[in-house]
């Protein structure tokens, strides 16, 4: 029996090893289908992963490119409110000189256009920011008279004189910037010009003159005459400025400088205009500059006031005013002029009590002749080389006679004498010069020598003229 049971046992483990066994090959097949399955997926997965990586890197950048174009949009609506802010700012400036043209006051009216007069300049924010530049645009276009707002730098400056193609009038502050590249973007308009620096308080316009442009300058640097000469050149025909000239720049020659409300520098070929500017200043003008060709055209047309009057030759550029300014006397230099200047000087009007002679070296003994028809004459300044020519030239009412050396830049008067005879000043002479003074013709009953070693014994004998003259 046992035996049996553990056959039949045994049988049917193997059915059941059997039934395992069609189990596993049945599983074997499924996980061969499965696997067949999977290789797709897995081939599917790694082109997902890939597709997410390069998704990701394209968000990165994305996220890089929407970062930078939010601080554009930041920049770009600052810059907006920036230009609003400085587009109101100029219009009320622009409001304001249309108000000061209205109202009545001391400076030359200007023009203004009726098409800047019917322009409505809003302050409140626009629908576009286009609509309010063109608007602004087109009024600056017809705009002739215009004040630069002081804050505006140089490159506004030049961007705004580009949008005035009609300016006839310009006011500018001072500006920080000193290179002058703003001169050259004037209009052809323009015909007057004033620069002003920050302590000016009381303009000085100048007025209109011929058809070239006016310049006014108060308080600026002294370069900026040079800058005005380097940029605009021979367009300036008057120059109003509160500086002291010294050096007239060449490209300024052509035109009139008035230096403060007394002087006045005339240029070469002085015209009926120029004689109307000193008629109208007869009361203010104590300091006139003219050239040797125009001398015969101002008889009778001397300023009352004029106290010095210097006449220059075509090669100076620096006016040598005279130095003896006796009140309400009309004093005279000369430089560089031609042999038969000097007989104009009687014919002038005026009489003429000093008379200083400078870099004048054509002169002859009968160009210095007509010396003795200024009656008035009581000073007069000649160099060394000039002396020997004044032998019988003197006029009879000379009271002062300076001589000067080569190296000498200005006279030196001698001290006054109360009788009649004439006071000799010497400075940087050579000894030989004092031999000369006895052929004047005059006893020199002072004499006062500088510089320059003398000799004793010619020194003795002017001396012992004195003593016998005042004894």
């Amino acid at each position: 029996m046992e035996m049996t049971d553990v056959r039949e046992d045994l049988v049917a483990l193997r059915r059941e090893v059997s039934a395992l066994r069609e189990v596993v090959a049945a599983l074997r097949e499924e996980m061969s289908a499965l696997r067949e399955v999977v290789v797709p997926l897995r081939e599917k997965v790694t082109i997902l992963s890939e597709v997410m990586a390069k998704d990701h890197s394209d968000t990165q950048k994305l996220k890089a490119e929407n970062a930078a174009l939010h601080g554009a949009v930041v920049r770009l609506e600052q810059a907006v409110v920036e230009e609003r802010t400085t587009r109101q700012t100029v219009v009320e400036e622009l409001r304001q000189e249309v108000r000061r043209r209205a109202a009545p006051s001391g400076r030359p009216q200007g023009k203004i256009t009726k098409a800047f007069h019917d322009v409505t300049v809003q302050t409140e924010p626009q629908p576009t920011a286009d609509s309010d530049t063109t608007v602004l645009r087109e009024a600056l276009r017809t705009v002739t008279t215009f004040d630069a707002p002081s804050a505006l730098g140089e490159d506004q400056l030049t961007a705004l004189l580009q949008s005035l193609p009609r300016l006839e009038e310009l006011t500018v502050r001072v500006p920080s910037f000193g290179t002058g590249r703003w001169l050259r973007l004037l209009p052809t308009s323009l015909r007057t010009l004033y620069v002003t620096g920050p302590e000016v308080t009381k303009s000085m316009w100048p007025e209109r003159y011929g058809s070239g442009l006016s310049v006014s300058l108060q308080g600026v640097a002294a370069d900026t005459i040079s800058h005005l000469a380097t940029e605009l050149g021979s367009r300036i025909t008057l120059v109003v400025t509160d500086a002291q000239v010294t050096t007239i720049p060449s490209q300024l020659r052509g035109a009139i400088i008035r230096v403060g409300p007394n002087t006045i520098i005339l240029p070469a070929g002085v015209g009926d205009s120029e004689l109307t500017e000193l008629r109208s200043s007869r009361e203010t003008v104590e300091r006139l500059s003219v050239s040797a060709a125009d001398l015969p055209r101002l008889r009778e047309q001397l300023p009352e006031g004029l106290e010095r009057l210097n006449v220059r030759g075509p090669e100076v550029t620096e006016p040598r005013w005279p130095l003896w300014n006796p009140l309400g006397r009309l004093s005279v230099s000369l430089q560089g002029v031609t042999a038969d200047t000097i007989s104009h000087l009687a014919d002038l009007g005026r009489t003429v009590t000093g008379l200083e002679i400078y870099d004048c070296p054509d002169l002859t003994a009968s160009s210095l002749e007509p010396l003795t028809r200024c009656r008035g004459l009581e000073r007069l300044s000649v160099t060394a080389a000039d002396l020997p020519r004044l032998r019988g030239q003197l006029p009879e009412g000379l009271r002062c006679l300076n001589v000067r050396g080569p190296e000498v830049t200005e006279p030196r008067w001698p001290e006054w004498d109360e009788d009649d005879g004439l006071s000799v000043s010497l400075q940087g002479v050579a000894a030989d010069t004092i031999s000369h003074l006895a052929d004047l013709g005059r006893t020199v009953t002072v004499l006062e020598i500088y510089g320059e070693q003398r000799q004793h014994g010619q020194a003795a004998d002017i001396r012992a003229q004195r003593m016998a003259a005042t004894e």
